[in-house]
């Protein structure tokens, strides 16, 4: 009995039994259905029922029926439903009592296992967030205001192009860039061969915090679509990005090797240049038997009507 109390204190048994005794007879997809559990679950739990005798199946290819025995429902009806005493012998105020006793003893029992587990999902919550990692200061060297700031206008850059703009070497930028990285103020990202490096939601808000007054917040806002017309958010320096645009602003559509023969410049680094300018609309590509074909966009036209004459 101690056994049969502990499979029955299991929600799934109490609810299939209960299903059972209302249909009699049951196909194990309308019990998945019903109970909302899955079909392997409901194949385990009727297994069990099937060897304590409760229950009867019966397989036709692929579909399983159940049917409730009488063991089954003698077992429901003894332990779990509520019937009302005869009218011809009354209830006595003493039974009434007890009853109402147990009932309340079950109810604190529940809540106090509730409560038990609500205190377990806390104590694990916080365990996670214990473990994760915490954001650790960063050493201010004198490039840290500097990265912050390129990142913060640019978006996005190459390790070559910071290079480029801090006036170092690439190994002295990557030792500076790789402790932003690691005190979560910069995300690292890789464009094909390239690594790129971007502002964090943390390194945006520390910039903005102590290098952004709110009037430049409100300038920065109203002017950014004209920013974005004058240069994309791609990570093309300011020379390949004249360069490309002059060379398909006058010699109109081009497959992609005569404009790398045109530019002088590696396959590989025109061909990200010119993914990075038709994602941001300067740019137009039309594949032909194979080949590559770029011409300027009408945003890309516009640019260089405006800005190459």
């Amino acid at each position: 009995m101690d056994t049969l109390q502990s499979l029955f204190e299991r929600k799934n048994f109490l609810n299939l039994l209960q299903l059972l005794y209302q249909e009699k007879t049951v196909r194990q997809k309308d019990v998945a259905e019903a109970l909302g559990i899955s079909q392997g679950v409901v194949s385990l739990n009727m297994n069990e029922l099937v060897a304590l005798g409760f229950i009867q199946q019966h397989k036709e290819g692929r579909c399983k029926t159940y049917r409730l025995l009488e063991k089954g429902a003698a077992y429901y009806e003894t332990n779990y439903l509520l019937t009302t005493p005869p009218e011809a012998e009354p209830a006595s105020p003493v039974k009434e009592t007890i009853y109402l006793q147990d009932s309340l003893t079950d109810l604190f029992t529940k809540l106090a296992n509730s409560l038990a587990e609500v205190e377990q999902l806390a104590a694990s919550l916080r365990a996670q967030q214990d473990a994760r990692p915490q954001q650790r200061p960063v050493t201010q060297g004198k490039h840290f205001d500097t990265i912050l700031r390129l990142l913060y206008q640019e978006k996005t850059m190459l390790k070559k192009d910071l290079s480029e703009k801090l006036g170092i070497s690439m190994g002295n930028t990557f030792v500076h860039i790789k402790e932003m990285v690691a005190a979560g103020y910069v995300e690292e990202g890789r464009d094909r061969i390239s690594r790129t490096y971007r502002l964090s939601p943390a390194g945006v808000q520390y910039y903005e915090e102590h290098h952004v007054t709110p009037g430049q917040k409100a300038m920065a806002l109203s002017t950014e679509p004209q920013k974005s017309m004058l240069k994309g958010k791609t990570v093309l320096n300011e020379k390949n990005f004249a360069n490309i645009m002059q060379v398909l602003y006058e010699a109109g559509d081009m497959p992609l090797a005569e404009l790398c023969t045109r530019l002088d410049r590696p396959h590989g680094n025109v061909y990200r240049d010119m993914q990075n300018l038709t994602l941001e609309g300067f740019v137009k590509k039309e594949t032909v038997k194979h080949r590559n074909y770029y011409a300027l966009s009408e945003m890309g036209q516009k640019y260089c009507e405006s800005h190459l004459r």
